[in-house]
């Protein structure tokens, strides 16, 4: 609106230039002179007028410019640090997937490994032999994390005085005897 206000002073000017220069034509050199002086004032000062808002105008386009530009880099940082966020996560997901992945094979091979080992138990564990036999190893197992050793600790399978023959016969103080 001010460049509207400042074109309408110029088109005023002019148009009081033409009636002053219309007037001068029919009147002498030296007012013809005074009235050139005055449009030529009034053009000036039109002017300054004119190029003071041109300038101002021009100072408040390039602030605006400015805090625009300002906000883009504030925008462009914010998408870096999210894009980078993104990536981050992208990496630590795949990572995770993999972990998982691996995690999830070695725990079918585990399961594997043990229905194997289970069935391996129950064919053991069905055969009175077998199940005796792997009775006796745990038990010599148990005894010798124990420290225990056999003939100085316990007897195996020694006949007794009565017929029977237990699988182990553990030596207590006093010469007393426990027998399993």
């Amino acid at each position: 609106m001010d460049l509207t206000a400042v074109i309408i002073v110029v088109i005023a000017v002019i148009m009081v230039g033409f009636a002053v220069v219309a007037a001068v034509r029919r009147r002498d050199d030296s007012v013809q002179d005074a009235v050139e002086a005055a449009i030529a004032s009034v053009v000036g000062e039109a002017r300054e007028a004119f190029d003071s808002r041109l300038s101002t105008g021009k100072t408040e386009l390039e602030q605006r410019h400015r805090a625009i530009d300002e906000q883009v880099q504030g925008f462009k940082a914010e998408v870096k640090t999210m894009r980078d966020a993104l990536t981050s996560m992208q990496t630590d997901a795949a990572k995770q997937h993999g972990t998982i992945a691996e995690q999830l094979s070695e725990a079918a091979r585990g399961t594997s490994e043990l229905t194997k080992t289970t069935g391996q138990l129950k064919d053991v564990l069905s055969n009175p032999t077998a199940r005796g036999k792997w009775g006796e190893r745990m038990a010599e197992d148990v005894l010798r994390v124990a420290g225990m050793k056999e003939n100085v600790n316990y007897l195996k399978q020694t006949k007794l005085p009565t017929g029977k023959i237990p699988d182990y016969t553990f030596l207590l103080p006093k010469d007393e005897r426990l027998h399993m």
